[in-house]
């Protein structure tokens, strides 16, 4: 189920950090749900984790979201958003005291 913001000024909120915190979309792989670090775009246009999307397609000749058949394997670096999701992990570890990992957020 996902988490609504509007819990997050209740009391228990508070006491639970991790369940406050909401992770921007575009910084989490859709294969693992975790926040990327190293993204990278693949032909269908989807971003992805690039070890997620490297062992996708040592098995697979498709996109793993909608099982169309891709002409190639090449991956586009994305510094941008790699750069933007470094700076959003270290200000969630911070945030949290460096205990919480930002992927556990969305979770539950």
């Amino acid at each position: 189920a996902a988490a609504s913001g509007a819990g997050a000024s209740t009391p228990a909120a508070a006491d639970a950090p991790a369940a406050a915190l909401t992770i921007p979309g575009a910084f989490i792989c859709p294969i693992t749900q975790e926040l990327m670090e190293d993204p990278v775009c693949a032909v269908d246009g989807t971003t992805y984790e690039r070890q997620a999307i490297a062992q996708w397609f040592n098995d697979h000749d498709t996109s793993p979201l909608t099982g169309a058949q891709l002409d190639s394997d090449m991956l586009i670096p994305i510094h941008a958003l790699a750069a933007r999701s470094k700076i959003f992990g270290k200000s969630t570890a911070s945030r949290w005291g460096g205990e919480q990992q930002a992927d556990r957020s969305r979770r539950d």
